[in-house]
Parts: C-alpha cells; sequence; structure tokens
C-alpha cells in the first residue's frame, strides 16, 4: 500500500472510530406514568422533573398514559395545563395516551365528554409536530400515517424505541356508559367498535414495523411504551386478558423472530414491578411504573456488558426539605 492512500485511510478510520464507540456505550433514560393525579400531584411532579433534569446520564423519557385521574374533568385547560408541567422536563420526551387521558372521558366525573372528541383534541395537543418529540432538543420521530400519529419510533445508539397505543378500560371496550345507557358489552356502540378495531390494526402494523426496522439495521436491542398492563402472565382466556390478545400475539411473535433483548415498559395497575414475563422468551424485560398516589419514576439504563441489555431501577426522588435549625 502507498504512503498516501495509508494515511488518507488512518485519517477516515480516525474520523469513524468515535462514532462506533458512541454506537457501544451505555446511557439511560426515564419512564413514568400514571400521574398527576390532582393538584398535590402536580406539585410532587414539579420536583420530579427537577430530579430528572439533574440526571446527567438521561437521553431522554416517556409518559406512559394517564396524566389525570379518571374522576378529573377531561377539560382542555387541565390537559393542557398537565403538558405544559411535563414541558419542563429539560429532556426530550414522548407522550403514549393512557385510558384516563380520553376513552374513560365519559364518565361523570370527568364530565361525560364524547371519548372520540376528546381522542381527536388529545392527538392536536400532544403530536403538534409528530415527527419529533417534545422537549429541547427534540428527538427526530417516524410516526405512523394520522390519525395515529401517537405511534411513533425513533432509534438510538443501535436500540429501537416505539410507543404504540395500547390502553386500559380492557383496551377501549369498557362501555360509555355514562352518555350511552345503551352502550353495553353485548351490544356495543358501532363508533366505540371502530375506533377500536381501527387502532388494534393500527397497533399490530406498527408493531411489525418497528421490528422489520429493527431486523434492517441489525439493531442490538428494541424498547416498546404502551400504557395498558396487558396481563401478559395470565392465559388468553382470562377475561382481563381477552382483549390484549391479538397484540400480546403479534408481540410474542415478533420478539420471537427478532431474538435480541426487549423491554417492555407500561403503567395501568400504579404498582411497581420488574419481571421476566415469559419462561419460553427470556430475553423480554417487563417493568410496570409507579403511580398514583406515588409519583415516581424508573431509570432504564442500557448495559452492553449485560445479556438482556436493559438494566431497570427505581429512579431517585426529591429529597424533603430540611427543617431550619
Amino acid at each position: 500500500m502507498i504512503p498516501r492512500r495509508r494515511s488518507l485511510l488512518c485519517a477516515l478510520a480516525a474520523l469513524a472510530a468515535p462514532r462506533l464507540r458512541a454506537a457501544g456505550r451505555g446511557f439511560s433514560f426515564a419512564v413514568l406514568g400514571d400521574t398527576p393525579y390532582g393538584l398535590a400531584e402536580e406539585h410532587a411532579l414539579a420536583a420530579l422533573i427537577d430530579v430528572v433534569n439533574a440526571d446527567a446520564e438521561l437521553r431522554f423519557a416517556v409518559h406512559v398514559g394517564d396524566l389525570k385521574a379518571s374522576d378529573e374533568r377531561c377539560s382542555d385547560r387541565l390537559l393542557e395545563r398537565r403538558f405544559a408541567l411535563l414541558d419542563r422536563l429539560a429532556l426530550p420526551w414522548l407522550f403514549t395516551p393512557g385510558d384516563n387521558d380520553w376513552t374513560d372521558c365519559h364518565a361523570g366525573g370527568a364530565g361525560r365528554f364524547h371519548p372520540l372528541e376528546r381522542l381527536s383534541f388529545l392527538r392536536r395537543l400532544a403530536y403538534p409536530r409528530p415527527d419529533r418529540s417534545r422537549g429541547p432538543r427534540p428527538l427526530a420521530l417516524e410516526h405512523q400515517a394520522p390519525p395515529f400519529v401517537e405511534n411513533a419510533r425513533f432509534e438510538l445508539d443501535g436500540i429501537v424505541f416505539a410507543t404504540v397505543h395500547v390502553i386500559g378500560s380492557d383496551n377501549g371496550w369498557l362501555p360509555w356508559r355514562s352518555i350511552d345507557i345503551n352502550d353495553r358489552a353485548a351490544a356495543p356502540r358501532a363508533d366505540r367498535v371502530a375506533e377500536i378495531q381501527a387502532r388494534e390494526a393500527a397497533t399490530l402494523a406498527w408493531i411489525d414495523a418497528a421490528f422489520d426496522h429493527a431486523h434492517a439495521i441489525d439493531a442490538r436491542g428494541a424498547a416498546l411504551f404502551f400504557h395498558a398492563n396487558p396481563r401478559l402472565e395470565r392465559s388468553p382466556e382470562h377475561p382481563r386478558r381477552r382483549r390484549f390478545n391479538a397484540f400480546i400475539d403479534r408481540l410474542r411473535a415478533r420478539v420471537r423472530a427478532f431474538a435480541r433483548p426487549v423491554l417492555l415498559a407500561h403503567g395501568d395497575l400504579h404498582w411497581y414491578f420488574v419481571d421476566r414475563p415469559w419462561r419460553d422468551l427470556p430475553l423480554v424485560t417487563r417493568v410496570q411504573v409507579p403511580g398514583s398516589p406515588f409519583v415516581g419514576w424508573v431509570k432504564v439504563e442500557v448495559d452492553a456488558a449485560d445479556a438482556r441489555l436493559f438494566r431497570v431501577a427505581r429512579g431517585a426522588l426529591p429529597q424533603p426539605a430540611r427543617e431550619p435549625s
């Protein structure tokens, strides 16, 4: 090899080396959900956001839904205030809807809103630019075609991250009795059924798109964020799992074919736990974030030295104010 060509190749290798090292380094991200419920939790969440903002290891955050309690009024003003609070995050952040945020808005305490109208408003409020995350220095996102702009995806350091719209209240199958006494499980409203079917079809397609992309880029892992606890550990016949069976079946099939570490992060039931939900798929880690009345978060570390890639722990909490001496 002539010296000039060797020096040119060395220079190109030197330029590429930092990029290669960056792709393998560890980083962390924050996940929270099912908060704030009420004014007191707004204050608690503001203090918690200060803690999250002070953690230099974090690259982004995800709120997995339920920005309000089921009996809080689903007004424009309340939802706008909750998003303004989360906009205090100094990180790029994403949001995937929960049932309290729209489908449960039919309830009397929530104001007897039409859930589909609230979903439309929520999409306009939460995703003004679907091609980018919220927060300063936003992440560039791939997103599903409208109206399903809440389903988003991005890649960071060789890992694919995706949000999918899967909610509590049996994935939206609970009747809207407060606005329609004739809406029953045995005879559901046509518009409610149409929404569920369209959203589920979009969800399954977005799972496929996320894992297709992960295969295409030879990703070292993947993470999915959604609101509902779909009772992964239950049998398909269990009444609280039945409405999630199509979601679970597609997820299991794609995880099995991917054969690399996968993180599933959700909220819904409000208590924190980490588990391996499927014995036959040992590279899957699942975390349920803490929720109201506990205002907390989880910190997920991406650790290339760990065979499961994702290490999950409780996030730090604000320190109580000291009494003056």
